[in-house]
């Protein structure tokens, strides 16, 4: 937990509010008060690799949890909506990786 949590420090804007490892514990996801939610290929954390973010909330996110097999994300938000991602992680770091390397 402590390495986990230095390399994910300052990453969000605010608080962090919650923090879910994918069943198959290769992503690792955290919500904030800052309306995000980061998603991390775990089994590759280093302090350089950047998350990818989902911004789409009208509000700060309070808890977040992985569906038992682990294909969606299921976020609260503070204004009482629960919305549900699916979660593609080898689609979703793909893309990441086009926008980075652009």
């Amino acid at each position: 937990p402590e390495a986990i949590g230095s390399l994910l420090s300052g990453r969000h804007q605010a608080t962090v509010t919650d923090i879910a490892f994918s069943p198959g514990g290769n992503l690792l996801a955290t919500s904030s008060t800052d309306w995000r939610i980061h998603l991390w290929d775990y089994t590759t954390l280093t302090p350089q690799q950047q998350p990818i973010v989902l911004s789409d909330f009208d509000t700060w996110v309070m808890a977040i949890q992985f569906s038992a097999d682990g294909k969606r994300l299921i976020a609260a938000g503070a204004d009482n909506t629960i919305r549900v991602r699916t979660i593609d992680a080898a689609a979703l770091f793909d893309d990441l990786k086009r926008r980075v390397e652009r």
